[in-house]
């Protein structure tokens, strides 16, 4: 699975599974947190997209912190919302994204694809460190 989609509103969800899947990416949609993090880890997602306000005891930033402990460290994430929200108060991880709603199908698919190769380059740059023993910081 490429995308997993965590929002609570069932027509922004349907949108935003709908996009994904037009652009050719595997996705799956939920419409809470619940059953989220139960997908098989070797169906991991590249990218989780959630929303903030799931309306419900677990927001989007929580569920992500699971997602990415559960998944690794290789889970992008864009947090969406509808709401009012500071995001310069909030530092973001390198593999975290923000997005405000109304979001355009054009912005979702260029922030996707975006983190995905980020996430991808990141990996392959650790991995080659990992190989050749410069993981090591030097002095």
């Amino acid at each position: 699975m490429d995308i997993l989609i965590v929002e609570d509103d069932r027509d922004t969800c349907e949108a935003l599974v709908n996009t994904i899947k037009h652009a050719g990416y595997s996705v799956q949609g939920f419409y809470s947190s619940q059953g989220t993090l139960s997908i098989p880890h070797h169906l991991k997602p590249k990218v989780l997209i959630a929303d903030i306000n799931l309306g419900e005891d677990v927001d989007g930033v929580t569920l992500a912190r699971a997602a990415v402990s559960l998944y690794g460290r290789d889970l992008g994430v864009v947090f969406v919302t509808g709401y009012n929200f500071d995001f310069k108060k909030y530092k973001l991880a390198s593999n975290e994204r923000f997005l405000q709603k109304p979001i355009s199908s054009s912005t979702l698919l260029r922030t996707v694809n975006e983190l995905i190769h980020y996430m991808a380059n990141r990996e392959t740059i650790h991995n080659l460190k990992t190989r050749t023993g410069s993981s090591r910081e030097q002095p």
